[in-house]
Formats: structure tokens, sequence, C-alpha cells
């Protein structure tokens, strides 16, 4: 995971960096469990449950089912 165990300050960092790197057009593979700030930069999102692809989409998709997040994330 990107930020796991990062001060809040060098997680921020982080994906100011991230969204730094996504302005310029490049594509970048992010597994992390913050949620809210992946939904803010990435556009495509694949949820793996156990070894399996439960659900793949757009930001906006994602955001709107809080049910997969409290099912899946634990958010």
């Amino acid at each position: 995971e990107a930020t796991e165990g990062l001060a809040p300050l060098l997680r921020a960092q982080i994906w100011a960096v991230l969204a730094q790197i996504k302005a310029l057009g490049q594509t970048v593979l992010v597994i992390d469990k913050y949620v809210e700030q992946l939904i803010a930069i990435a556009d495509q999102h694949t949820v793996i449950e156990r070894g399996r692809v439960i659900w793949q989409g757009r930001s906006a998709e994602l955001a709107g089912r809080r049910d997969l997040l409290r099912r899946s994330l634990g958010v």
C-alpha cells in the first residue's frame, strides 16, 4: 500500500505527487486503503477480494457504492 504506516504529512505529499503524475498523462497503479484519496485521483478502480475481482468501474461509480466500500474495505 502506497501510504501504509506513514505520517499524515507524508501521506499528503504522496497523494500530491500522484496527482502531478496524473496531470502529466502518466499511468500509475496504486494499491491503497485510503479510498477517498484514490477516488479523487484515479480514473479507474478494481476491487479485489480474496484474489478475485469483485468490481471494476470509474471513480464516480465507486463513490456511489457505499455498500461495496463497507463490505470490502471497511469504510
